[in-house]
C-alpha cells in the first residue's frame, strides 16, 4: 500500500524556485543545478529575486542620501546597477554570452542619461568607460 504524501508549497532559500513539493521536485532539482552552474559562472552577479530587490532597495536608499560623501553614494547606486544586472543576466537563462557587467553599466548611462545625479553620473563614467 502506498503512503499519500500531502502536497506543501515551498520555496528554496538557495535558488528562489517556487514549487509544490513532492509533485515539482524535479523541476526543482533541474532549476536548482542551473543555478548553481550559473554561479560557478557568473559570481556574485547570480542573486534570487529577494535578493536583488533588497540590494536594489538599499542601494537607492544610499545613492539618494545628498549627506553622504559622493563615493558612498557611487557605490549605493552601483548596488542598485547591480540589481538590475542580476535580474537581465537571469532573464537571459544564464546566458554565457550575457554582456559583461561593465558593458552594461555603460549602456546604462549612455542610454538613460537622467537616471542619476550628475556627480554620481560621472563618477560612474569614469570608472565605467574606456578609451575608444
Amino acid at each position: 500500500m502506498k503512503i499519500k504524501t500531502k502536497a506543501i508549497a515551498t520555496r528554496c532559500e538557495k535558488c528562489g524556485y517556487g514549487f509544490v513539493y513532492p509533485q515539482d521536485r524535479k523541476e526543482h532539482l533541474a532549476y536548482h543545478r542551473k543555478i548553481e552552474r550559473a554561479r560557478q559562472y557568473f559570481g556574485n552577479f547570480v542573486l534570487i529575486y529577494a535578493e536583488r530587490e533588497e540590494l536594489k532597495r538599499q542601494g537607492r536608499a544610499i545613492w539618494q542620501n545628498e549627506n553622504l560623501p559622493l563615493s558612498e553614494r557611487v557605490d549605493g547606486a552601483l548596488m542598485e546597477i547591480t540589481g538590475w544586472y542580476a535580474r537581465a543576466l537571469a532573464e537571459s537563462g544564464f546566458n554565457r554570452r550575457f554582456e559583461s557587467f561593465n558593458k552594461y553599466v555603460r549602456r546604462l548611462l549612455k542610454t538613460s542619461p537622467q537616471l542619476y545625479p550628475k556627480e554620481i553620473r560621472a563618477e560612474l563614467q569614469k570608472r565605467y568607460t574606456v578609451a575608444s
